[in-house]
């Protein structure tokens, strides 16, 4: 099967999807760079303060766009997450495993914006600590890795366009 977005060769397995956002989520997005933009230009009216948001705008969206999830697949072994700026790897010899996963508005945030999907550090009573790069809570996963030497366990959710089918690729990968 042959696609721009979903390609899956005989013998060794590459499959990448989209990170899709949720429509209120890009509506979220809309409506705060309009504010920024109002901001912007009633704060343009003296020189002083137009310094004062820049530094601003830099503070609060630099960070979301680091660790913003454009895409995430399987190639040559590793399980990546493409970000905007850099990609995160994982080997996938070191996945335990990957089930469904859906996040709880009850989960503590650590560090995280969850504007537009949901980015950074959360705490879940039922999976403990993970990082999360979800678009959209539908279509999300968690990959939980093998204990390191000091038996703490990482855990990364995730989310696609294509999840079972991700999901699915997964398995196969670390059950071979």
């Amino acid at each position: 099967m042959t696609d721009k977005t979903n390609i899956i060769e005989r013998g060794s397995t590459f499959i990448e999807e989209p990170v899709e956002r949720t429509r209120r989520g890009i509506l979220s997005m809309i409506i705060i760079a309009v504010m920024l933009i109002i901001a912007g230009w009633r704060w343009s009216l003296t020189e002083a303060s137009m310094g004062f948001f820049w530094i601003l705008i830099a503070v609060v969206i630099s960070p979301a766009l680091w660790i913003w999830p454009t895409r995430i697949g399987i190639r040559d072994g590793e399980f990546y997450i493409k970000r905007l700026f850099r990609t995160k790897v994982i080997p996938l010899d070191r996945i335990a495993r990957v089930q469904p996963f859906v996040p709880s508005p009850a989960d503590g945030r650590i560090w995280a914006y969850n504007v537009a999907g949901r980015l950074g550090w959360f705490k879940n009573w039922e999976k403990g600590l993970y990082f999360a790069y979800i678009g959209n809570t539908d279509q999300a996963f968690i990959i939980e890795l093998k204990p390191e030497a000091d038996g703490r366990v990482r855990r990364y959710a995730c989310s696609c366009r294509n999840q079972e089918a991700m999901m699915r690729a997964i398995s196969e990968a670390i059950n071979d």
